[in-house]
C-alpha cells in the first residue's frame, strides 16, 4: 500500500515543472529511496519470517573458546583503559586545582578499592599490549592455525600475569 501511494506521489511530480522549492529533484530521489527502502525491508522481512534460524547467534548457544573470550576480554580491556586514562588525566588536573583536591584524589587511590582498580588497570594494559602483539603477528599472516592460535593465546594470558605481578612485585618493594 505504501508503495502505492509513493509511485502516485512520483507520478503527481513528475507532471509538474519542477522548481527549486517544494518539487525537486532531490524529492524525487528521496521518494525513489522510501520506494527502495519498503521493498529491501519486505524482502528481508520475508525471508526472516520464512527461515526459522534465530536473527544472529548468542552466547547461550556456543560454548565459550579460548579464542572468543580472548576477544571479548581484548576489547573490555580496552574500554577499561579508556575509563583508567581518564582517571590518570583527572588525578593529574587535581595536582592544577590546589593541594586539598590532590590529597582527596591521593587517598582515593591508595585506598584498598584504589589500589585493586590500580591492579586491574595494570593486568589490562598488558593484555592489551600482548594480545595486540598477537594481532600484529596475525597481520602478517602468521599464527591462524588452531594450535598456533590456542598457543597464542595461553602465552597472551600467561605473558599478561607474569608482566602484572612482576610490575606490582617491584611497586611493593617485594623483588
Amino acid at each position: 500500500m505504501q508503495i502505492l501511494r509513493l509511485c502516485r506521489n512520483i507520478y503527481k511530480l513528475s507532471s509538474y515543472t519542477f522548481s527549486p522549492s517544494k518539487h525537486s529533484i532531490s524529492h524525487l530521489t528521496f521518494q525513489f529511496a522510501q520506494i527502495l527502502n519498503i521493498i529491501t525491508y519486505n524482502n528481508k522481512k520475508t525471508r526472516i519470517m520464512k527461515s526459522k534460524r534465530p536473527l544472529s547467534p548468542h552466547l547461550q548457544i556456543y560454548k565459550p573458546q579460548l579464542t572468543s573470550m580472548l576477544s571479548i576480554t581484548h576489547r573490555a580491556t580496552g574500554i577499561f583503559l579508556s575509563f583508567g586514562a581518564l582517571a590518570l588525566c583527572l588525578w593529574i588536573f587535581s595536582t592544577a586545582i590546589n593541594i586539598e583536591t590532590y590529597n582527596n584524589v591521593t587517598i582515593l587511590i591508595t585506598s584498598g578499592f584504589g589500589k585493586l582498580v590500580l591492579f586491574g588497570l595494570t593486568f589490562s594494559l598488558f593484555y592489551h599490549l600482548c594480545n595486540g602483539i598477537r594481532h600484529l603477528f596475525w597481520d602478517i599472516g602468521r599464527g591462524f592455525e588452531l594450535p598456533d592460535a590456542y598457543f597464542s593465546g595461553w602465552l597472551v594470558v600467561g605473558s599478561s600475569i607474569t608482566f602484572t605481578l612482576i610490575v606490582w612485585a617491584f611497586g611493593l618493594k617485594i623483588l
